[in-house]
This record gives C-alpha cells, sequence and structure tokens, in this order.
C-alpha cells in the first residue's frame, strides 16, 4: 500500500510539473501580449551585462532590443496601422476553432497582399505592425491573422506550426475566393512564424498566387530549437535532448499534436516558391546557423543574408532599408 501511494505521489508530481510545462512553453490557457502596454524600464546592470562576452551578455543584448522596438516605434507602428481603413475576417478550422484575421488595406487600391504570419505568443497586430507599415506603404494590402490560441483566436495551445500551417493553407484559400484569382501574396514573417511560413510553403495545396515567402529568423524545427535553448542554460545535450523527448510525447498526449510535424528539413524540398531568408548573427534565441541550414536546403529559388549585430527579429529595426531592400529586388523579380 505504502509503495502504491508512493507512487501515485510520484505520479502526481510528474503531471503537475508537465502541466506547468505545458503553460510556460505552449502557453496553454494563456494570454497574448497586449501591443498598448507600457514597457519596463531596464537596469543599468543589464546595459553593462550586454557589454559582456557569453549567453548572458547575448541574452541581455536580446532583451534590450526587444525594450527599444517594443517602445515609441511599435507604438507608433500601431497608431498608423490603426489608421488604416480596417476589415475584420473569421474561419473555422480543421479543429472546429473560430479564427479571426484582420486586414489592413494599402492607401491606393491593389491586387498584392502581404500574408503575415506572427511569433510565439504574440498577436498579428503586435508582432505585425512594423511590417504592416512598410508594406502598406510599398502598396500592398496586408492580411494579418491572430493564430491558434494567439490574440482573438480560439485554441487550446500554440503548436510551433504543425496547426499554424494548415490554418495559413485554410486563410490563402479563403483570400483567393474573397479577393479573386487574379491577387499575388508573399509570405512574411519571423522566428516560429518563418518555419510556419516555410511549412506552408511546402504544402501541395498551396495557392498559386502565393508568389514567393519572407522567412526571418525561423527555426529548423521546433525539437531543435528547444534542445539549442536547454542547451543555452548550460544543460548537456544529452539531458537537453532526453528533456525534449519527454516534452514532445507529453504534448502529443496532452493536445495530440506531433512536434516532429514542425522540421523544414523533412519538407524543404516540396517548397517550390523562392523563398528570401534573413537572419541576424547576435540571435542566441534562434541561432542564424539554422536559417543556413534552411538555405541549403532549399531547391527553390533562394536567398541568405546575415545582419551583423541584430538579435532575435530584430533586422529590419536595425537595417530597415537595407532589409526591405531585399524585399523590393525580390518583389521586382517575382511578383
Amino acid at each position: 500500500m505504502e509503495i502504491l501511494l508512493w507512487a501515485a505521489i510520484i505520479v502526481a508530481v510528474i503531471i503537475a510539473i508537465s502541466e506547468i510545462i505545458m503553460k510556460v512553453i505552449f502557453r496553454a490557457e494563456g494570454t497574448s501580449v497586449n501591443v498598448d502596454g507600457e514597457v519596463k524600464a531596464l537596469s543599468p546592470k543589464e546595459y553593462e551585462k550586454a557589454k559582456g562576452e557569453g549567453s548572458s551578455a547575448a541574452q541581455s543584448r536580446m532583451r534590450i532590443m526587444f525594450h527599444d522596438v517594443d517602445g515609441e516605434p511599435l507604438k507608433k507602428a500601431v497608431r498608423y496601422c490603426r489608421a488604416l481603413h480596417t476589415k475584420e475576417y473569421t474561419i473555422t478550422n480543421d479543429k472546429g476553432y473560430k479564427l479571426y484575421a484582420t486586414m489592413y488595406m494599402a492607401p491606393i487600391e491593389t491586387d498584392k497582399y502581404m500574408f503575415f504570419i506572427h511569433g510565439y505568443n504574440m498577436t498579428g497586430l503586435s508582432d505585425g505592425c512594423r511590417f504592416i507599415e512598410e508594406y502598406a506603404k510599398l502598396g500592398f494590402n496586408c492580411f494579418v491573422v491572430d493564430h491558434v490560441h494567439e490574440g482573438r483566436s480560439e485554441g487550446k495551445c500554440v503548436t510551433f506550426g504543425e496547426q499554424e500551417s494548415r490554418d495559413c493553407i485554410q486563410w490563402l484559400k479563403f483570400m483567393v475566393a474573397e479577393f479573386g484569382s487574379n491577387i499575388k501574396i508573399i509570405l512574411h514573417r519571423m522566428s516560429i512564424g518563418g518555419t510556419t511560413a516555410l511549412l506552408t510553403a511546402a504544402s501541395a495545396e498551396l495557392p498559386e498566387q502565393v508568389k514567393f515567402a519572407v522567412d526571418d529568423c525561423g527555426y529548423v524545427s521546433a525539437k531543435d530549437e528547444f534542445v539549442h535553448v536547454l542547451m543555452s542554460y548550460n544543460l548537456p545535450k544529452f539531458l537537453a535532448m532526453g528533456l525534449t523527448k519527454y516534452i514532445a510525447f507529453y504534448y502529443h498526449l496532452r493536445f495530440g499534436y506531433d512536434l516532429s510535424s514542425t522540421d523544414v528539413s523533412a519538407v524543404a524540398e516540396n517548397i517550390k516558391i523562392p523563398v528570401l531568408i534573413m537572419h541576424g548573427d547576435d540571435d542566441i534565441f534562434v541561432p542564424h546557423t539554422m536559417s543556413e541550414k534552411v538555405a541549403a536546403m532549399l531547391k527553390s529559388p533562394g536567398e541568405l543574408h546575415i545582419f551583423k549585430g541584430a538579435t532575435h527579429s530584430i533586422s529590419q529595426y536595425l537595417y530597415n532599408d537595407e532589409y526591405f531592400g531585399y524585399i523590393k529586388a525580390y518583389m521586382e523579380k517575382y511578383l
């Protein structure tokens, strides 16, 4: 009896810890960021640490750059987006969840659309506002979604690209039906969204109206990313891999999704559209070597550009003219 009691206690503890992991990593029952929230000041120690070398210094640089982006530049971009004419759309995905999207209209009538794929624990507007502003000025309507379990959209958890990529295909088909078969679409996104864009681009159901994809600081697979992040906290590789396998197992048991379905290397040869890949060389969250691996896998036309000193998803912020210069060149070539 005592053995059974201890076994039950151990199982209960494992489940409790697993549920905490689900909430922290997969945002189970979590909430997304508020784009209008106040930005908290960073301490002088954070700035001093950022001057050093190593992982902790790089993490400080990333926090500082995020802080800068999430301050007045982000609020200014949000104000610009909200001043545009908008229209709301909804669909119900294959899991029965209601998803939401907003169209930010270009100042002039156009048949060009930018489909924005937001990142982890974000919303379409909070993550996309600085890109919406630039694309709108280039004459694009910007179709911006809230992915499953993010923003206004329903769902149980973030899926790191598996469900999101299927939903993207459904949204793209909706766009063609709603706006006409003559439209031209660009996929744009960073981080988890960059990987989602590539999984979407690899689908056999990708509409022909999608002309190219922009992948900014995406990872090769969610499992590789988990191992990398765990190792950045000084866990040995074997332990990081073992913990990732357990997380993937419990995640599949709990929500029915499979992290193996987020592996770009398994589907890269199916990508037929051109891909523009960009990444900062000071990104410690998703190392730029992952983008280099993705670029080497592609069979379709592709370019890779590395931005010096840029941390995670900050390349556009630091190098806006150069960043959009590459995108404009792709527009001229493929639209």
